[in-house]
C-alpha cells in the first residue's frame, strides 16, 4: 500500500475512527447544530422583514411630507405667474429619484408631470388615475411591481386645478398581502 504513505497517520486515524449516531455526543452535537442553523434562519428571516417594513414606512412617510408640502409650495409659485408655470416649478422642486408626482385636471387631462425616469409607465398612470386614489399614502401593486401612491385635490388660490397624484417606484418583493391590487 503505496498509497497510505503519502497520508500522514493521524489523518488517517482520523478517518477510521467510526461515529456512532446512536451515541448521546452524537444526538448532541446534532440537536445543537440544528438548533443553532434555526435560531440563525429564524433571526436573518425576521431581520430582512423588518427592513422591509421599514423601507415602506420611509417611502409612505416620504409621499405623506410631499403631498402635505405641494399646495403651499403650488400657491407660493403661482404669485404672478399662470397656473401651469407654478405646477411645473412646484414638482421640480418636490420630485426627487423614485417619486413621481403629476397633475390631472377635473377632465382627465395631465396638466403637469415629473420629467425624466421619474414617471411611471404611461399604462400605469392611466390604470391609477381610472381609480380612487387615497388621500394617505398605500401599497398598491401594478402587475408585479408595487407601489406607493396617494392623491388630493388641489387648489391654488381658492381655484379647483383638478386632483395632484404621488407616487413612489419600488422593488418590494413581498410584502405579505399589503395593500391592493390593480389589474390592467
Amino acid at each position: 500500500m503505496p498509497s497510505q504513505n503519502f497520508i500522514p497517520k493521524p489523518i488517517r486515524n482520523f478517518f477510521r475512527m467510526r461515529v456512532s449516531p446512536t451515541s448521546l455526543q452524537f444526538r448532541l452535537t446534532l440537536e445543537l447544530v440544528t438548533l443553532s442553523a434555526i435560531g440563525v434562519s429564524a433571526v436573518a428571516f425576521w431581520a430582512g422583514w423588518q427592513m422591509e417594513q421599514n423601507l415602506v414606512t420611509s417611502h409612505k412617510q416620504l409621499l405623506e411630507y410631499v403631498a402635505m408640502r405641494f399646495p403651499e409650495q403650488a400657491e407660493m409659485y403661482s404669485e404672478g405667474k399662470t397656473v401651469e408655470v407654478s405646477l411645473e416649478r412646484t414638482i421640480d422642486k418636490l420630485s426627487t429619484s423614485g417619486v413621481s408626482i403629476w397633475v390631472q385636471e377635473p377632465d382627465g387631462k395631465i396638466l403637469s408631470k415629473s420629467s425624466g425616469i421619474n414617471m411611471p409607465s404611461t399604462e400605469i398612470v392611466n390604470a391609477i388615475t381610472q381609480t380612487e386614489a387615497p388621500a394617505k399614502p398605500r401599497i398598491f401593486q401594478f402587475g408585479d411591481r408595487y407601489i406607493v401612491l396617494c392623491g388630493n385635490p388641489l387648489t391654488v388660490s381658492g381655484k379647483l386645478v383638478g386632483k395632484v397624484y404621488l407616487s413612489s417606484n419600488s422593488k418590494f418583493k413581498n410584502l405579505g398581502g399589503v395593500g391592493c391590487q390593480i389589474r390592467f
